[in-house]
């Protein structure tokens, strides 16, 4: 966490004594079932809020005892794949 209060994404000890965040996803969207979904929520509503979502969401999923996993190589590519049945039967 960055500790100097001049910094935009300043986060007090207070808030979060930790030296460092436990693993994160960085990016525009994660994918998770919506059993995890409602299992972040709740768990949410019991710790300080950050105003770095990537980070607050993975201090939920450590709080949860849930690690997280990288991506099977090519699922999310920026460029349009072909429909291929196996591929896509694994991403959910």
């Amino acid at each position: 966490p960055i500790r100097r209060r001049s910094i935009k994404w300043y986060v007090p000890p207070e808030v979060y004594p930790n030296a460092t965040y436990p693993t994160y996803c960085g990016g525009p969207g994660y994918v998770f079932s919506g059993e995890l979904a409602t299992k972040i929520y709740r768990v949410a509503q019991t710790l300080p809020l950050i105003n770095m979502e990537d980070s607050y969401v993975g201090i939920c999923l450590h709080a949860l005892g849930v690690g997280v996993t990288r991506s099977p190589r090519g699922v999310f590519n920026m460029h349009r794949l072909p429909y291929e049945k196996c591929r896509f039967s694994r991403l959910v």
